[in-house]
């Protein structure tokens, strides 16, 4: 039994080394010699669903392949088999006979329940099973729920410390499409920490005075306006990355905001940048000007993005690590450095400038 995740990985790895999600399960599985026993693989995996169709025509060490998916659910059997290899009894040359894909939703909504049926001759005979509801008539295991009493005493009472105060709403409306406040907030953070506990610059005011961060990286927000604990913070970013600073080309940075502006769900917000996107142009044309905040210098200007100098930024691992398919940054960063934890650096922002009344600053544009 092997477990995979996506590809775009949310939270810190440490001492956990991650390939790529096609190639780990031909890594992994290995098929005895010995005839006489037989192997049958099963992958639990949160990956793509289009990607697990794949897996099974690509690894002929998988035979046949049952995998859970963590968020689809197919409601139909014709889509299911619109999802089946085209020819799965043939693959790599291996006679198999189906692929199994179980599928379970999100959220702990649905148990994935799959029954399968060997012959004598060990080969798959049959099938059966569909996803079990996880309603309120389920119970929680009162051996588990009794384990974990002391543990949430530890975690209410860091979480509910007051650390600031908001005098205006927090909101992702915008984050992902334009500008949000929530976005602006936490950039402005993440900047802060460099002037705070940065590196000293060798000639300016700040190491790095430009950030993005992913907008998927920022969660549950407070609906209304009061103060804002420990807890509120640590929903609101909770993978815990490290907010390192590298260096990028003006042609590359144009390319992150060009693969940014591809799709909602890659926008970025920002600090210390003023970016015009026309979406009414072409994927990859989107990116009208760019104008940057300088850091080697007194008094802090915005100036016209030069395609030929080296910029340096903040950003969470995360994105420097290639996430959410931000390879133009994994690819072509040079001096990374690893920094702070975020939400160490978020609690302290929030401490020193509360009440907090952040607003829309215009840092972008949006033409449609």
């Amino acid at each position: 039994m092997l477990g995979l995740l996506d590809d775009c990985w949310v939270l810190p790895s440490r001492e956990v080394r991650s390939w790529g999600t096609l190639s780990s399960p031909e890594e992994c599985v290995t098929v005895p010699s010995d005839n006489h026993i037989d192997i049958w693989t099963t992958i639990l995996g949160n990956c793509n669903i289009h990607i697990q169709s794949r897996m099974g025509q690509d690894d002929d060490n998988i035979d046949p392949l049952t995998l859970e998916f963590g968020s689809f659910f197919p409601h139909s059997r014709s889509l299911i088999r619109e999802l089946q290899p085209s020819s799965a009894g043939d693959i790599l040359g291996k006679q198999v006979s189906f692929l199994l894909i179980v599928q379970a939703s999100a959220y702990t909504k649905y148990l994935g329940d799959i029954t399968v049926y060997f012959d004598e001759a060990g080969e798959v005979a049959d099938y059966n099973g569909a996803p079990i509801y996880l309603g309120p008539e389920i119970q929680p295991d009162p051996v588990i729920q009794e384990e974990l009493i002391p543990w949430k005493e530890v975690v209410d009472e860091a979480g509910l410390k007051v650390v600031g105060h908001s005098k205006i709403e927090i909101t992702k409306q915008g984050c992902s499409n334009g500008e949000c406040n929530s976005g602006n907030l936490i950039t402005d953070a993440y900047v802060h920490s460099y002037v705070t506990r940065g590196p000293k610059p060798e000639k300016g005011w700040i190491h790095a005075a430009l950030c993005v961060t992913n907008t998927g990286g920022i969660r549950s927000l407070p609906s209304t306006p009061g103060p804002l604990n420990y807890g509120d913070l640590v929903a609101i970013i909770p993978f815990e990355n490290t907010l390192d600073s590298l260096e990028l080309r003006g042609n590359h940075i144009l390319d992150m905001l060009e693969f940014a502006a591809s799709s909602t769900l890659t926008w970025l917000q920002v600090s210390g940048m003023k970016i015009v996107f026309n979406m009414t142009k072409p994927v990859g044309e989107r990116v009208t000007s760019v104008d940057l905040l300088c850091n080697e210098c007194d008094i802090p200007v915005y100036e016209p993005l030069e395609v030929d100098r080296m910029y340096r930024f903040i950003m969470p691992s995360f994105l420097a690590g290639g996430g959410d398919g931000f390879y133009v940054v994994s690819e072509n960063k040079q001096n990374h450095v690893v920094g702070g934890i975020d939400i160490d650096a978020f609690e302290e922002y929030v401490a020193k400038m509360s009440p907090l009344v952040n607003p829309i600053t215009g840092r972008i544009t949006v033409v449609t």
